[in-house]
């Protein structure tokens, strides 16, 4: 049995960083890049309670705290802490927000897995 889990935990390992561009947030003609690692299935568990448990009428205060719980800048650092949440909440494009949210969420696509 210990063999599976070390198995599954590399393959896990494998899962690579994502990065998302957001070009309304960037500077000097360049879009901004948002980094984002794999969610575990701890942190799933955390957003999946915080919508309450039904995903598909999703809380939005959720896609804050996605941002704020995955968003990494290039050496790994986290761009947002919870002091964001009141301005992500209140004095950010909320359309950027979910956008950005949803390809968090979003597993790997097709297309993604015929470039490995």
């Amino acid at each position: 049995m210990n063999e599976i889990i070390e198995r599954a935990k590399l393959h896990f390992n494998e899962n690579e960083t994502r990065v998302i561009l957001v070009p309304e947030w960037g500077a000097d003609d360049k879009p901004l890049e948002i980094f984002c690692r794999p969610f575990n299935l701890a942190q799933k568990n955390k957003l999946f309670k915080k919508s309450g448990g039904d995903v598909s009428s999703m809380d939005l205060t959720v896609m804050a705290d996605c941002l704020i719980m995955k968003a990494e800048d290039g050496q790994g650092n986290k761009m947002f802490t919870l002091e964001s949440k009141r301005d992500l909440m209140n004095a950010v494009d909320p359309d950027v927000v979910s956008r950005i949210a949803a390809e968090m969420l979003q597993g790997v696509t097709q297309e993604e897995m015929e470039e490995k």
